[in-house]
């Protein structure tokens, strides 16, 4: 790894979108804080007063303010312990004479508090943070490693370190309205208590010239500022080198099998010594890339995950509604053939792209079952209703949406982390029986993505590259394909403990019948426009 930034580079790409936990733990601390506290208006002006006088006696004071003889003990009441009497003179005292320290013309009142709180720590830098609950698929996110262990071992003083220095972000943090003018006066005691997580959301970017690949902490918008975050942007930079694979000879039948699928432009990369990964990477590499009538597959740089493929997604989904706009029934399934990489899908960007795929593809059938309510709705095809350029509606039954299910080698916890996502988890034997650079998402008879994850040279970390298409003719491919893979022997590992549903059946019935695909008329122009006046670069 090179270069380390957690700033955004015009010169990058963003390939991946990863999710790390940052451990943190939690401390009780007991302090004190010191706070500005109001004078009364009189008891002010008697100290000024008495400031700028020297002494005074009670028929002086009487006289100045015009109070009898009961108001005037009332008002010397309220300024003791910061004026002396002698005989029957009054005079400032020295608390009286400190009032004035801060401000010589206004004498200032300073209050003393005990306070207590369980405030979070990231166990990197330091940083106060707000720790919250998180889900069973964020427990399955990558740990960022803590390198400096020594650190750890005086975490005590760390933290008193980081409280004083962040006090004002503390109370920020933690919305004390009333309490904006306290400043800290001491830290009585600080345990610590429970280990908790926090995610950090990191955007791994490629250099356009092809470099290594940096992280990027921009989207980390609860994070703290940038220059407290130098030691987490340079863990994040450690846990990508891990997450590096070596160039194997293995990763050129995957490549194979991709192109053999698309065909078409990536045809042309594919060289006597292989599918040529630099040429490729100069060809995409900063193209807009949308979708034309004459062209139905777009080659991609980056998982899927990633925000130009997102985009690139929702164009393929509106495509692909306008062509099986027809259709009688809708794919019920979302198939998705996962890489064998250590940290595939550890995203908050994963379960909301199986879900922008669910709204844009409802199952017909059903679909059809509840059309007289929405006879209003304009539909742009099997499942997708029309709310605006780039837009879907999200179903109102979760019956009606796809089904996702996931081919994965067996790993442990597998179920656990990704069963918040995948209706269905089956797992099959590993790189024996396919490779595990090989990357297949398919929605029967609609929409086919597919990508090969190595190093640009060497080792380094796996870069996603591939092609989307709704093309009807990759799309079929696409099922054949599928069903060689599904020829491995599978397994069910979600639901757990069930064996009365026959995912492997199911999944073979889908991808056993293509359904015929409209005609390019069927693409409405106004509807491809944007994509048929985009700018390629």
């Amino acid at each position: 790894m090179t270069d380390v930034t957690d700033s955004h580079d015009d010169l990058t790409i963003e390939i991946d979108r990863l999710d790390a936990l940052l451990p943190c733990r939690r401390f009780h601390i007991q302090f004190k804080v010191a706070a500005e506290s109001t004078l009364s208006l009189t008891t002010e002006f008697l100290l000024r007063l008495l400031r700028h006088t020297d002494d005074l006696t009670d028929q002086d004071i009487a006289e100045f303010f015009g109070f009898n003889e009961r108001e005037v003990a009332y008002v010397l009441e309220g300024a003791e312990g910061f004026i002396n009497r002698k005989r029957d003179r009054i005079s400032l005292n020295a608390a009286g004479d400190q009032r004035f320290d801060l401000d010589p013309s206004r004498p200032r009142l300073i209050n003393v508090a005990e306070r207590e709180i369980l405030q979070g720590f990231e166990l990197i830098s330091f940083n106060p943070v707000k720790v919250e609950r998180i889900s069973s698929f964020a427990r399955g996110l990558p740990e960022l490693p803590i390198v400096d262990a020594e650190a750890i071992e005086n975490s005590d003083q760390k933290v008193k370190e980081a409280f004083r220095r962040r006090f004002s972000d503390i109370k920020a943090m933690r919305a004390w309205r009333n309490e904006t003018d306290e400043t800290l006066y001491s830290i009585d005691s600080l345990t610590g208590s429970d280990r908790r997580d926090v995610i950090v959301p990191i955007s791994v970017r490629l250099p356009e010239n092809g470099g290594e690949v940096v992280p990027n902490l921009e989207g980390w918008t609860s994070g703290p500022s940038s220059q407290d975050t130098l030691d987490i942007v340079s863990a994040c930079a450690t846990l990508l080198q891990a997450s590096a694979v070596p160039k194997v000879p293995e990763t050129a039948p995957a490549y194979d099998l991709m192109v053999d699928c698309m065909q078409g432009q990536l045809a042309s990369f594919r060289t006597p010594a292989g599918f040529d990964r630099r040429a490729f990477f100069d060809r995409v590499k900063g193209r807009k890339g949308v979708f034309r009538k004459e062209r139905l597959t777009l080659p991609v740089i980056g998982s899927l995950c990633a925000e130009e493929n997102q985009r690139r997604l929702r164009e393929a989904i509106r495509l692909a509604g306008q062509f099986y706009r027809k259709a009688k029934e809708g794919p019920d399934l979302l198939l998705w053939w996962k890489p064998d990489l250590p940290h595939w899908g550890c995203s908050s960007h994963l379960p909301v792209t199986v879900e922008l795929l669910q709204a844009g593809f409802v199952r017909q059938g059903d679909l059809n079952k509840t059309a007289n309510n929405k006879a209003d709705a304009k539909s742009t095809g099997p499942g997708i209703q029309s709310i605006g350029p780039g837009v879907v509606d999200e179903p109102e039954d979760d019956e009606r949406l796809l089904k996702p299910v996931l081919f994965t080698r067996y790993r442990p916890r597998l179920a656990r982390q990704f069963g918040e996502v995948f209706e269905a988890i089956l797992t099959h034997d590993g790189p024996s029986t396919i490779q595990p650079t090989f990357e297949l998402l398919l929605v029967p008879s609609r929409l086919v993505a597919i990508l090969v994850h190595a190093p640009m040279s060497g080792n380094g970390y796996p870069i996603p590259m591939g092609a989307i298409s709704v093309d009807p003719a990759v799309v079929e491919r696409a099922h054949g394909l599928m069903q060689r893979l599904l020829t491995n022997r599978l397994t069910v590992a979600r639901p757990e403990g069930d064996r009365s549903t026959d995912w492997a059946a199911i999944v073979r019935d889908a991808v056993g019948v293509t359904q015929e695909p409209g005609t390019l008329d069927d693409i409405e122009d106004e509807e491809m426009r944007q994509g048929e006046g985009a700018r390629e670069t």
